[in-house]
């Protein structure tokens, strides 16, 4: 299809100018057909979308993945190999139709919207055209959807749009100005600040001089992103990372770019519990949608623990026994234990674990609690342990920049599918010396194990517990299951996998 641009004051509104619009050859109903029209966004609302781990990635690197001017390719939301990836990978989701990550509930929606022959159905999603509609018509094909309209958004010249809601509006205009014996649309949306946007909108749209009102519903829709396994998500930005040095090499990203490496930086130090102490805090938690479970750890300090810390809380690697004095909870926000070390544990003050968190919650909720029920008869184990994120830092060529010590390696278990992404070596020069190209093809041979794989998202995702650290002698476990603080990190070291 060519490229043109979509605005009503250019052409008059027509079933042929609104076709453009649309990535598939299905022809549209006529204008006089239509009395309803019924948009569905992609991400997050009728799709469960794989995005960035928190547990895995520091504060910073999520700042990098999900930013579009950081890499070459654009990032997380603008590399189609990421989507690809959710679940098993798409060479063994297709067949399957992607089952476990559709939003049931809309799907049934679609399909009442497709059987009712007045109604426009269309699936709008602010990704690019030219590299997800191919993807995106495979996933909607496998799961036996049909629409009128499949848009995704246009790299066109003439009709630049600089926010995916720029975007949006203009095509939900034209497609109310196209269709105008429409008497009502709906709008099916996750985020919430786009949820306002377009109701004001629509609020704006009734206030045109055309004499027609349309009845605007715009119906939230609870977020409900997935995760990709943790290996597949490291060897995925890995092979971000790969490709966009090799266009750093090239020469091809202006002055402007540096090269990138992954690394390990310790986030903080905690009380971990093993899954089988985890489990114990179930029944003290409503089994509900949007409640995550958590009851894994319990904070001692940012970063890496002096030493003054470790002399009351324990050393790393040591296991310290806690009874469960009471739990309580913040209405529907979080959920909370407060634990007390037994007797001839040192000297570990008495803690507060959290067992759950709801929508909206942050752990400074934990303060709040004040209806605490005694409880009687459970206790556990904790070991005193580092958690570790991965950061996205500047790599510097060698005899360039600022020097940078040589740290120990660190290993991410072997791929999570038995072919993982191919990826560009990124070895040449630059400015006349060798430079690596990213750490791509580090830390592999004898320091392969195997993996530890987390969950598919939803519930408790199980991340990347059960390995053990290196430096400082043999720790309790390393492990990326962790959640992001603050910009602080201490102790970086290369991450292989």
């Amino acid at each position: 299809m060519s490229s043109m641009a979509f605005t009503s004051s250019k052409q008059t509104p027509s079933v042929v100018a609104l076709q453009r619009w649309s990535c598939i050859d299905t022809p549209l109903p006529e204008v006089s057909q239509i009395e309803e029209i019924h948009i569905y966004d992609f991400d997050n609302t009728l799709f469960h979308t794989p995005t960035p781990n928190r547990k895995l990635w520091h504060s910073s690197a999520l700042g990098k993945l999900m930013g579009e001017s950081i890499f070459a390719n654009g990032g997380w939301w603008h590399d189609p190999s990421v989507l690809a990836s959710t679940g098993e990978g798409i060479e063994k989701e297709e067949p399957r139709a992607w089952a476990g990550f559709w939003n049931e509930t809309l799907v049934e929606l679609v399909q009442l919207s497709r059987q009712q022959g007045h109604v426009l159905t269309v699936l709008l999603t602010g990704r690019g055209e030219q590299r997800f509609a191919d993807l995106i018509k495979r996933m909607v094909r496998s799961k036996g959807l049909k629409f009128d309209m499949i848009c995704l958004k246009r790299a066109d010249g003439s009709a630049p749009y600089p926010t995916t809601m720029a975007y949006k509006k203009s095509l939900i205009k034209e497609i109310m100005l196209t269709y105008h014996h429409a008497r009502e649309i709906r709008i099916y949306e996750d985020r919430q600040n786009h949820v306002r946007e377009f109701q004001e909108f629509l609020s704006k749209f009734n206030t045109n001089p055309l004499g027609r009102l349309i009845d605007g519903k715009v119906i939230p829709v609870r977020d409900q992103a997935s995760t990709l396994d943790n290996v597949t998500e490291v060897c995925e930005v890995q092979r971000m990372v790969n490709a966009h040095n090799v266009a750093y090499l090239a020469g091809s990203l202006g002055s402007g770019a540096f090269p990138y490496q992954l690394k390990a930086a310790v986030d903080r130090t905690c009380y971990a519990l093993q899954r089988a102490d985890t489990d114990k805090f179930r029944p003290f938690v409503p089994s509900a949608a949007g409640i995550d479970f958590a009851a894994d750890e319990m904070f001692i300090c940012m970063g890496v623990a002096p030493s003054h810390i470790l002399s009351t809380s324990g050393k790393l690697g040591t296991a310290v026994r806690f009874r469960v004095d009471a739990v309580g909870n913040l209405e529907t926000r979080i959920w909370a234990a407060r634990v007390i070390p037994l007797k001839g544990q040192g000297r570990p003050r008495n803690m507060i674990l959290a067992t759950a968190t709801g929508s909206g919650a942050t752990f400074r909720d934990i303060n709040q609690i004040t209806n605490w029920r005694p409880v009687h008869g459970i206790e556990f184990d904790a070991t005193v342990t580092e958690k570790q994120l991965i950061v996205i830092e500047q790599e510097y060529p060698p005899g360039q920049g600022a020097p940078e010590p040589q740290p120990e390696m660190i290993n991410v278990d072997s791929p999570a599918r038995s072919h993982p992404p191919a990826q560009p070596k990124g070895n040449g020069t630059h400015g006349g010396q060798p430079y690596r190209g990213g750490n791509g093809n580090r830390g592999r041979g004898q320091h392969r194990r195997e993996p530890t794989r987390g969950g598919r998202g939803g519930g408790h995702r199980g991340g990347g517990g059960g390995r053990r650290g290196r430096g400082r002698g043999q720790r309790g476990y390393t492990d990326y299951d962790a959640g992001g603080h603050g910009p602080r990190y201490q102790g970086a070291q290369d991450l292989t996998y």
